[in-house]
């Protein structure tokens, strides 16, 4: 009976161990596995005392520690120790602060514990070949009354923690757009529950320590201990539900929000993808744009206008045509332009020089045709000029500025989640593509399932496919974006992301679905169980004309500064860059293509879009994750 107990929780082990890194609530029951076969073990002493002799007695009892010892060590692998929490925390924080932490402290004795424990598994493993007396020294070593026995090295760190200081100023440094945040992908929340489950298998080890001590003098006559194997057990017991406790109000407290801090590098289709040749700065002549080819109006007079024919304009015939010409104005009688390759480079021109030395774009060696353009008369009356534009290029013209709207979901069918986002152009179009794992029993991800949904593989030239119904076309009438933050029910997950079309904007929306947290499993029919979330109010917020301008703005891959304006619960709106910095010709803002998920996959309560960037900059539209909330479950 008694070997057959521990033989079982072995097998229970390493079956559990192929699944993903344990939860509280996993480590409880393995808690009180543990707890029931040590009091076993300490109980069946005096049977065995009188059925065996001392040889046997001896085999009997360290087999069953040494079990108990390769349990805990499983346990404490499954936590990954790769991702040790104190050690990132010491290694990422000012001096100050580790201080005020007092870090130092806890990891210096939790390795005293888990030297202990390494101590306790040789000894247990080769007990034939240890003196008597260096078991005795060691089980007194471990539970003496000294400041470095198990007992008080335990207490010392129990106190730590519990500070309520402590958690605040830890969980500060897991504050989105922190060094931490940054370089770890955990959310606040995350970073405290594996924190919490490093400290409750500290305190476990503690108490498994202390028994096993007992238990080894008690075989070796040294006593009977059985009032202090109670109190060791009720430290533990009281320790444990403390330590989560404040753990669990703090996670309460704690952000459960993630995404992707700026790029040390940009990279063009990696780190983020643009909308091209949608708005480009547009130089044409008066004559050009009025319908009876004269020059008596003033540019600013072209509000929009198709454009006309050329008029045997050379600089007209040479240029790609616009249909649909915006916001023209006057700048200078005479200029000089840099023209640009737009099928290669997606801009009209390098730069231009106008004569009052003004120059719109950064003038550098020109690779491309150089033209100098000035204003002529008209029948000796009328000053036919040059006017700076806008140009609305339109599809046909090498543009990439088409959003999906068909549904991107997870395969609700396996028991898949959505568990991670981020921005692709596939086709030429934007497509919100999401990452998706298999759920299982405590909201835990199936490591081995985690993928990435390929986009869907059409064109809008397709048979079948329509504009308003599969993609969306960015044009100067339709260019804006919500930027929101939409969470699922109590008892749901994220299955599904789309854009939706709403007037001339794009709002997002999730598709979420019920599941059973302690059995992991879906609702399977999506029809009646999946439902779409969007954002509250949402259509109230333009009645305050919450935009989000952009002013002046740079093309964002220029920016060497982090990003320091964070903003969601506004619209923006898609746009050229300033005539200045770069002649009009990018359109902004880029989509950040950061892959945006949880380092250990986790299934999530919401998703959003935000804006990032500095002032003078175009900025990313981003995507975040909002990680599943496991306080409630605690």
């Amino acid at each position: 009976m008694f070997v057959y107990t521990f033989a079982t929780l072995i097998i229970l082990i390493h079956v559990s161990v192929v699944v993903n890194t344990l939860s509280v609530s996993e480590l409880t029951k393995k808690f009180d596995e543990i707890v029931q076969n040590l009091s076993e073990i300490f109980a069946k002493l005096d049977y065995d005392f009188e059925r065996f002799d001392t040889k046997r007695r001896e085999e009997k009892l360290f087999l069953a520690l040494d079990r108990i010892n390769f349990g805990i060590k499983i346990m404490e692998q499954r936590l990954d120790k790769s991702h040790n929490t104190i050690i990132k925390l010491l290694n990422k924080l000012p001096q100050e602060v580790r201080q005020e932490l007092n870090s130092h402290d806890i990891q210096n004795k939790k390795s005293f514990i888990d030297y202990y424990f390494f101590l306790l598994e040789q000894y247990v493993r080769d007990f034939d070949e240890f003196k008597k007396s260096t078991l005795i020294k060691f089980c007194e070593s471990a539970v003496s009354n000294s400041l470095n026995s198990v007992r008080f090295l335990m207490e010392a760190i129990y106190k730590n923690v519990i500070r309520a200081d402590f958690l605040k100023v830890f969980q500060k440094q897991f504050k989105p757009k922190t060094r931490l945040f940054c370089n770890e992908n955990y959310s606040q929340q995350e970073a405290i529950h594996r924190f919490l489950n490093e400290i409750l298998i500290t305190n476990f080890k503690s108490y498994v320590l202390e028994q096993s001590a007992y238990i080894i003098k008690k075989h070796h006559d040294q006593g009977n201990y059985t009032k202090e194997v109670e109190f060791s057990y009720n430290e533990f017991l009281s320790r444990s539900y403390n330590i989560t406790k404040i753990f669990k109000q703090n996670m309460r407290e704690a952000s459960r929000e993630l995404w992707r801090c700026d790029p040390s590098k940009h990279i063009k289709n990696e780190t983020f993808v643009e909308i091209t040749n949608f708005l480009h700065g547009f130089i044409l002549n008066k004559a050009n744009l009025d319908s009876l080819g004269q020059c008596r109006e003033e540019c600013d007079s072209f509000k929009m206008v198709k454009s006309k024919d050329c008029k045997k304009n050379n600089w007209c015939e040479k240029q790609v045509t616009c249909p649909k010409i915006i916001d023209c104005q006057y700048i200078d009688s005479s200029m000089t332009v840099c023209s640009s390759i737009m099928t290669k480079h997606n801009r009209r021109y390098e730069y231009i020089e106008f004569g009052n030395r003004i120059t719109f774009g950064e003038k550098k060696i020109c690779n491309g045709e150089i033209t100098y353009l000035e204003t002529y008369r008209n029948w000796l009356v009328w000053e036919c000029s040059y006017c700076f534009c806008l140009c609305d290029e339109g599809p046909k013209y090498f543009s990439d500025r088409y959003i999906n709207l068909r549904l991107s979901m997870s395969n609700i069918s396996d028991n898949r989640v959505v568990t991670g986002l981020k921005f692709v152009k596939h086709n030429k179009i934007i497509h919100l593509q999401i990452q998706e794992g298999k759920l299982l029993e405590g909201g835990k991800i199936a490591p081995d399932s985690v993928q990435w949904v390929p986009p869907e593989d059409y064109k809008i030239t397709d048979r079948y496919i329509h504009e308003g119904q599969d993609y969306h076309v960015i044009t100067w009438e339709k260019r804006s974006m919500e930027l929101t933050e939409i969470m699922a029910q109590n008892g749901s997950v994220v299955t599904g992301v789309r854009f939706k079309k709403i007037g001339t904007r794009l709002e997002l929306e999730i598709m979420t679905t019920p599941f059973n947290f302690a059995t992991g499993k879906l609702k399977q029919n999506p029809d009646k169980s999946s439902i779409f979330e969007e954002a509250p109010n949402i259509g109230l917020r333009h009645k305050f004309g919450n935009e989000i301008k952009l002013s002046s703005p740079d093309v964002p891959t220029r920016m060497t500064a982090p990003s320091n304006r964070f903003t969601t619960g506004k619209y923006i709106q898609f746009t050229n860059t300033d005539f200045y910095k770069d002649a009009a010709q990018t359109t902004v803002p880029f989509f950040d293509s950061q892959q945006v998920y949880s380092k250990h996959p986790v299934p999530l309560s919401g998703v959003g879009l935000f804006h990032k960037g500095r002032g003078g900059s175009g900025g990313f539209i981003a995507p975040k994750i909002f990680t599943y909330d496991f306080s409630q479950h605690l």
